[in-house]
């Protein structure tokens, strides 16, 4: 077996992020009343649900009650996500990604390549640090029907090329179960992580990983912004304060704190607005649970 040379480094890679033109910039005391006054809107028959009872990996992550103090825009502490991966494709790009068994991470379809070089475990870029891991991808599958032009199902799996060891700094992320096939996620926080650049001025990725906190909106109200981009299988979310993902974000995991006190995989970052990432404009993910029974298998 090839035994891969670390890079120190990963700073080197070109954000990867997608955005789509907006119908219409809403003021900025319209996207307050949106995220004050969501309803819920049933979704329930627009969403592909599965009759498959996902399966629960042997290894979930609990939150910590110090985890519970929500603080959009902060720099994660060691082990806050391990299920984060950071992505370089063909030497060049860079994405995100969330690790979901011994050898697959779940990540965008738009951020496919030929060559991918991957960190676990790490939460700096620019060093190694003790229990990270860093790991080359085979390939890449993409789901069946994927669209780069539409953006339509984006969304895949990099198969690793060796078998990952679970640490404290290392896990699964823990997907939905059955019963939760059929929510939307409208009027609840969530929290994106990642190392998207922190400004649009900004050039490359940020050294530290970051989270923010974002709330779930209706794709009913997401159409406002995206019209047709958003469909069943997309996931919208808009910031409280402008602090949302960005260019290096691109197929990075959003999660959403449930009663359980757990983390649950519910988007991929898939796309964002043309007008920049500082706005606070909503944020389209490839929605998880929309994609169950294809993720299963790779999830084992």
């Amino acid at each position: 077996m090839a035994v891969l040379q670390a890079e120190t480094d990963l700073r080197k890679g070109k954000p990867r992020y997608v955005v789509m033109s907006m119908q219409r910039n809403l003021t900025a005391t319209e996207l307050g009343n949106m995220v004050r006054q969501v309803v819920f809107r049933p979704e329930e028959s627009m969403i592909k649900n599965s009759s498959r009872l996902q399966t629960v990996l042997p290894l979930n992550v609990r939150l910590q009650n110090h985890a519970l103090r929500f603080n959009s825009g902060a720099i994660a502490y060691r082990g806050q996500f391990p299920w984060q991966a950071a992505i370089v494709i063909d030497d060049s790009s860079f994405c995100g990604g969330a690790l979901i068994s011994n050898y697959w991470v779940l990540t965008a379809a738009h951020c496919r390549g030929n060559t991918y070089y991957v960190r676990l475990g790490a939460n700096r870029l620019d060093i190694q640090e003790y229990g990270s891991l860093d790991v080359t991808g085979r390939y890449m599958e993409t789901y069946p029907g994927y669209n780069p032009t539409l953006l339509l199902n984006d969304i895949a799996v990099i198969r690793l090329s060796q078998c990952v060891q679970f640490t404290s700094y290392i896990a699964p992320a823990r997907l939905p179960n059955r019963l939760q096939q059929s929510e939307t996620f409208a009027g609840e926080t969530l929290r994106v992580s990642g190392w998207g650049i922190i400004s649009d001025s900004g050039s490359g990725v940020s050294p530290d990983l970051a989270y923010s906190d974002i709330i779930g909106i209706t794709n009913y109200d997401c159409t406002r912004f995206y019209g047709k981009a958003i469909t069943p299988s997309k996931l919208c979310a808009t910031a409280f304060n402008d602090d949302t993902t960005c260019h290096g974000d691109a197929g990075g995991p959003l999660v959403f704190f449930d009663r359980g006190g757990y983390y649950i995989l519910v988007g991929i970052v898939s796309f964002g607005s043309k007008s920049g990432c500082q706005f606070g404009n909503p944020v389209a993910f490839s929605r998880v649970t929309s994609f169950l029974t294809w993720i299963k298998p790779y999830a084992i």
